[in-house]
């Protein structure tokens, strides 16, 4: 018998599954897709268990005979193509008749289907790729698809799931750039038996952006529109409202959710001169170009594309987005003015999905307020974003040795004016931090004097030390939040809406967080709220620490220490400056291991050189 031989359907369809099935939000996407080409207008899709235990997706689509739902089970079934030249000109979101069998090789999988001329439907399960079992069942006009115990078969692949709020946050992250490309289809994600996001249909872009975005992105978006022979449509923020990485980035190529290069590069080019390097704006693009202009067929999960002519479409989506940023105005740091107006729902049914893009090109829209949408469904998320501005010029100020007071600079004061009163911030702020005697701190430290943009000048008795005071305090509370400690309840808790990305990010910290005296809760609906901090952030306003805590975790995994680091970075920012904390700093600095621990945890909090080093470079 010879050594090659064909491997068994079942084996073939679990290999083709490690192509296609990733993780829960890898079956969802392949099952929305299948309802988005069968003419849904309404996709509810239901996990538990962060997806490992169910995923349920149920459409209004337009279903399928027993004969087609049995076919769609054997691997290369399709209705989507027929022969080769329909690669190249795909409409449809998938094409390659894998995902069904794949799922069903690895889950316990049932489909339930019918078409609308039907009196019944039909119900096929399959356990692990073996045989099917079919029988008739009573069933709206549509399909709905479980897939429940993913990878129960093939425990190799469970063991690499995460924590099941990051397998939700992966869906949720799906539905969202599903809703923004279809406008006009309702989506629900349930979560554990809990509607995590709803989003009826909408009957323009913005409207739907209101919906998943919320109102605080959306009034910061401004239109733009190109026809031509690729058209481009979409909303962009000026060079003002960023953001650290490209997660508010969401493109599509004629209705597919992609990460394409050339459209990204496209976008950016725009912004020479008007972002600083490494932000990325806020950009919801819809670009159209010719079916035959673009293959789709270049990934296993179709998370690429290539296009025939990339320059054209690069070109286009640039132009398209200079046009608008030209007209706003401005350059790096200028503050922005606009908003975009959000529509009510209501008015004639929206047209079906394969003339979405040319509905898309309506009139014009004016500038104005946005509006909650009837029945309240906007969608925030993006609430503790914050417009970035010019930092304003560091003012000079005389070097002055410790214990000393520089000279008053001539003012009001001077003058017999009454002087104006001190910010209540800033009063708050200083007086809020744990008390430390002003003195010099133990080990022979004592502070010379503060020199240039704020820096503190150190000495010791063997070295002298720089130390930039922001990041020292940084790696202060970065110390202190590491230790266990209790919730001091807030008296006004800090509220923000957040999409369902984000709440799950959120709630992988939630317990953790907890333990060291940070408090966070649902509300009702999108709304979250911080409740507690603990003693060591009693100083810092609970809006900027709720505001980093939420930025870090929208921008990168849900970690305690990167949440712990965005809480601290907060709570430096917010620090007493200047000789008078200088002493408090210093204190903190040697309960928490002292200049050397802070040199060598975080070296960009100071520079030290020792005295023998001094004294070899001047020749003594």
């Amino acid at each position: 018998m010879g050594r090659v031989s064909v491997l068994p359907d079942a084996l073939a369809n679990q290999i083709a599954a490690g192509e296609v099935v990733e993780r829960p939000a890898s079956v969802v996407k392949e099952l929305v897709e299948n309802a988005l080409d069968a003419d849904a207008s309404r996709v509810v899709v239901e996990i538990a268990g962060g997806g490992a235990e169910l995923v349920r997706v149920v459409d209004d689509g337009v279903g399928m005979a027993e004969d087609d739902a049995r076919t769609a089970l054997l691997r290369h079934a399709t209705s989507k193509i027929g022969r080769a030249d329909d690669l190249l000109a795909i409409h449809t979101l998938g094409f390659r008749g894998e995902a069904l069998p794949s799922i069903a090789s690895v889950s316990r999988f049932k489909l339930t289907t019918r078409e609308r001329e039907r009196d019944a439907g039909v119900e096929i399960a399959v356990d692990g790729g073996g045989e099917m079992r079919v029988r008739a069942a009573g069933c709206p006009t549509g399909t709905t698809i479980e897939v429940a115990d993913l990878f129960y078969n093939v425990p190799a692949r469970r063991k690499f799931l995460k924590q099941k709020a990051t397998e939700v946050s992966h869906v949720a992250n799906l539905i969202t750039a599903m809703a923004l490309g279809h406008p006009h289809v309702h989506f629900r994600l349930v979560r554990d038996g809990k509607v995590a996001a709803d989003y009826p249909v909408a009957r323009r872009l913005d409207q739907r952006i209101f919906q998943v975005l919320g109102k605080d992105v959306t009034r910061r978006l401004h239109e733009v529109r190109l026809d031509g022979p690729v058209r481009v449509l979409g909303y962009i923020s000026d060079g003002t409202y960023v953001k650290a990485n490209a997660s508010a980035v969401h493109t599509f190529v004629n209705g597919r959710h992609v990460r394409d290069r050339t459209v990204t590069h496209g976008l950016l080019s725009a912004y020479v001169g008007r972002l600083e390097r490494g932000y990325y704006p806020h950009a919801v693009l819809y670009v159209h170009v010719p079916y035959d202009q673009v293959d789709v067929n270049v990934h296993p999960a179709k998370a690429e594309i290539r296009f025939v002519d990339g320059g054209s479409v690069h070109e286009a989506i640039s132009r398209a987005c200079r046009i608008t940023l030209t007209g706003l105005g401005g350059s790096v740091g200028e503050p922005e003015r606009r908003v975009y107006e959000g529509a009510r729902l209501g008015g004639a049914p929206p047209p079906p999905r394969q003339q979405a893009f040319a509905w898309h090109l309506g009139a014009p829209r004016p500038i104005g307020p946005v509006r909650e949408a009837d029945g309240g469904y906007g969608r925030g998320g993006a609430f503790y974003e914050r417009e970035r501005r010019p930092l304003p010029p560091i003012p000079a100020r005389p070097w002055s040795p410790a214990g000393e007071a520089a000279p008053a600079p001539a003012g009001p004061a001077a003058s017999g004016a009454t002087p104006a009163p001190p910010s209540p911030v800033a009063t708050v702020t200083a007086s809020a931090r744990p008390a430390v005697a002003a003195r010099a701190p133990a080990g022979g430290m004592r502070v010379l004097g503060e020199w240039g943009p704020g820096l503190l000048v150190v000495a010791e008795d063997d070295a002298l030390t720089v130390v930039e005071p922001v990041a020292a305090w940084a790696f202060v509370f970065s110390r202190a939040l590491a230790e266990l400690s209790a919730a001091e309840p807030l008296m006004f808790p800090t509220q923000r809406e957040l999409d369902a990305g984000d709440a799950g990010r959120l709630e992988a910290v939630r317990a953790e967080l907890a333990a060291r005296g940070v408090e966070v809760e649902p509300f009702g609906g999108p709304t979250w709220q911080l409740v507690g901090v603990p003693a060591t952030l009693a100083g810092t306003a609970p809006d900027a620490l709720f505001d980093a805590l939420l930025g870090r975790l929208r921008g990168g995994p849900a970690t305690l220490s990167g949440a712990l680091d965005a809480l601290a970075g907060a709570a430096a920012a917010s620090a007493p400056r200047g000789l008078d904390a200088a002493h408090n700093l210093l204190a903190q600095i040697v309960a928490h291991g002292g200049l050397e621990a802070l040199c060598t945890a975080t070296p960009k909090a100071a520079w030290r050189v020792s005295l023998a080093t001094l004294a070899k470079e001047l020749g003594r």
